[in-house]
């Protein structure tokens, strides 16, 4: 039997293991794991526990049939949780069974700040039409769809007056389970960084109604993005957010793509007439517009955009924008020449390693050519450097930070680095073996010290900190061989190998 009620005290990777010796290539038909459910805890009220969902993504994770579980607890509506669990992790499978026995199941509701203001000013539109509080959402708790729902309905409908009402109870809101995992290990996440961007407009949420409902919604920021168009395919992205790997996922995992892909992910003309109508009414409160893909630049739903605030005359919205720096030129469409139009715009070009390595893991890009873009553009846009910290480049992105400060005398705060974390977490650094995290580490701490000699480094020197200590903090190692059979996947169809561009992990394969 497993006590879900030790998952608290003992983490992901107890339960991962406990339930890794369970795993058998055939079950005979008296199988049964038990497992015992008494006591969680909760995001909200209406949630599932956390424990509970960790158990359910793991057995979908190690190809453990729910038929031969049993929960064996207290709680009342457990059918309810285990419906919702099974649609989201194994929507093939059968639900959990379960036996309910006597006594009292403990449920600790999280009560502390959880107040974003995004959801008071701000909407996000997936490549799939799914309406989130912001582009972290967990897109199983969407607000709505695009072509199903009028936004101006959206705004107020039940969802999300009950995203504000948990939000003031200091109750954490399903949809934003990202930045709750991103603080959870001490993250800054991205709740956090928009209400300090958008603290100006905090008195808004006083105006709010008892049951949620904000009668003064106008849209001050916006990130709308039409389709999953894309010219790459990074080794950290998924076929929603690239065309292109839908395509190789397709040729991959034909069973589980082929009826459902992302192939042809794009909105329809009517959608985005919509989407356009709804900004139209906010247009004069319009402060910002944040443009990420698929590779926003190689999609013509941008440039309507861009030539729709030109036609309003609001070439003063803050422009930003998540790009892979690899084009500068869409069919007529010149960015350069757009970008001189608009007086505030940012770049945040996604930079992860340099040389080779950036070629392997962003496929279908030289790299030189990220850096002749970089200096075509940097005279009329702000330039940073976005890196997303994975195992690619755990060893490799000082080396790009301290390239860019020397080659281009690029300001220390210019860097920004996003900690790959989402579950599972098999590109995340985490999952290095302790030999390896030391060898980070030390590398991590000579750059810390490097930079200590440069001024306005402190934010990045806190963000290095950041993720030393979110490295070391977790054992994540048992999910390394997930990471391998992903990635070999990948090299597979790419014709490439991961131990000839990535010398420094010659080794790494032998702890799976």
């Amino acid at each position: 039997m497993i006590d879900l009620s030790e998952y608290s005290s003992f983490g992901d990777k107890w339960l991962y293991d406990l339930l890794s010796k369970e795993k058998q290539e055939v079950y005979s038909n008296d199988f049964k794991l038990v497992v015992a459910y008494t006591q969680d805890v909760f995001n909200n009220d209406s949630a599932v526990g956390n424990a509970l969902l960790r158990l359910q993504e793991y057995l979908s994770k190690l190809d453990i049939p729910n038929f031969f579980v049993e929960l064996h607890t207290n709680k009342e509506d457990i059918h309810r949780d285990l419906k919702t669990i099974k649609d989201i992790f194994t929507p093939a499978d059968v639900e959990i069974s379960f036996k309910l026995m006597p006594g009292r199941f403990q449920k600790k509701v999280i009560n502390q700040d959880s107040i974003c203001i995004l959801p008071w000013m701000h909407l996000h539109i997936s490549p799939q039409g799914r309406i989130g509080t912001c582009c972290q959402f967990d897109e199983n708790y969407p607000l709505g769809h695009v072509s199903q729902d009028d936004l101006n309905t959206v705004i107020n409908n039940e969802k999300m007056k009950t995203v504000r009402r948990q939000m003031l109870a200091g109750q954490r809101p399903d949809v934003c389970n990202n930045c709750w995992r991103q603080e959870d290990r001490n993250l800054i996440s991205l709740r956090q960084e928009n209400n300090s961007l958008f603290r100006h407009h905090m008195p808004l949420i006083n105006k709010t109604k008892p049951d949620g409902t904000f009668e003064e919604f106008k849209l001050r920021s916006f990130d709308f993005r039409t389709s999953n168009v894309c010219n790459l395919r990074c080794r950290s992205c998924s076929g929603k957010y690239s065309s292109r790997i839908a395509r190789e996922e397709i040729e991959l995992y034909p069973e589980i793509y082929d009826q459902n892909n992302f192939v042809e992910l794009k909105l329809n003309s009517a959608e985005i007439s919509n989407v356009l109508g709804f900004v139209k009414e906010s247009i004069h409160e319009l402060e910002q517009i944040y443009f990420a893909g698929g590779e926003p630049l190689v999609m013509y739903e941008h440039y309507m955009i861009l030539n729709f605030l030109i036609e309003h005359q609001r070439t003063d919205v803050e422009l930003v924008y998540n790009t892979n720096l690899s084009t500068l030129k869409y069919k007529k469409f010149s960015i350069i020449d757009y970008w001189k139009q608009f007086s505030d715009v940012t770049v945040l070009a996604s930079i992860d390693l340099i040389g080779e390595r950036a070629n392997y893991a962003r496929s279908g890009v030289e790299y030189r050519v990220i850096e002749e873009n970089y200096i075509a553009i940097r005279d009329y846009v702000r330039v940073k450097i976005d890196s997303t910290l994975t195992v690619y480049n755990a060893f490799n992105l000082v080396d790009l930070q301290q390239h860019w400060i020397k080659t281009f005398n690029m300001p220390p705060g210019d860097f920004n680095i996003r900690i790959a974390m989402l579950p599972p977490e098999v590109l995340s650094c985490r999952v290095l073996p302790k030999s390896y995290k030391e060898s980070v580490s030390k590398k991590i701490v000579d750059h810390i010290n490097w930079l200590g000699n440069i001024s306005g480094s402190a934010a990045l020197v806190e963000k290095w900190q950041e993720v030393l200590y979110f490295m070391n903090s977790d054992d994540q190692s048992h999910l390394l061989g997930e990471f391998f059979r992903i990635n070999d996947d990948k090299d597979r169809i790419r014709g490439e190998k991961f131990e000839d561009v990535f010398t420094e992990y010659q080794n790494l394969r032998s702890y799976v």
